[in-house]
């Protein structure tokens, strides 16, 4: 929802990144800092499938980069569920590397969601 995105945008709670081509938003990503460290998690990309392949996502990935070291943050972080390979090579792209397995964190309709960690130094 839009005015979420602006709520949490203005509280400082995230960091919104949107790629606009011919007037219309074809791309978005953010970044939720943590409170207590000095990292962001990189959080709801996503790219219309007209622009899909063209280097939306990388663009918006690098603004928010360039912004996450603005802010003196040392890294960023994402948890990709194992049953999504495109959000996966997004992390490994954006997040870094694959640092943990998280099995069965969130519950799914008939079973528990595993994920993969990721963390990329700045």
């Amino acid at each position: 929802r839009p005015e979420e995105v602006i709520r949490r945008d203005s509280a400082g709670e995230r960091v919104s990144a949107v790629a606009v081509a011919g007037g219309r938003v074809v791309g978005y990503a953010a970044l939720d800092p943590f409170p207590t460290v000095p990292v962001a998690e990189f959080v709801g990309a996503m790219v219309a499938a007209p622009h899909q392949g063209r280097g939306v996502l990388d663009r918006v990935r690098e603004v928010l980069a360039a912004e996450a070291v603005r802010r003196e943050l040392v890294g960023l972080t994402a948890d990709v569920g194992t049953a999504n390979g495109t959000a996966q090579a997004i992390a490994n792209r954006s997040a870094g590397r694959p640092t943990a397995v998280l099995l069965g964190l969130w519950p799914g309709d008939e079973s528990r969601l595993d994920f993969v960690s990721y963390f990329r130094y700045l």
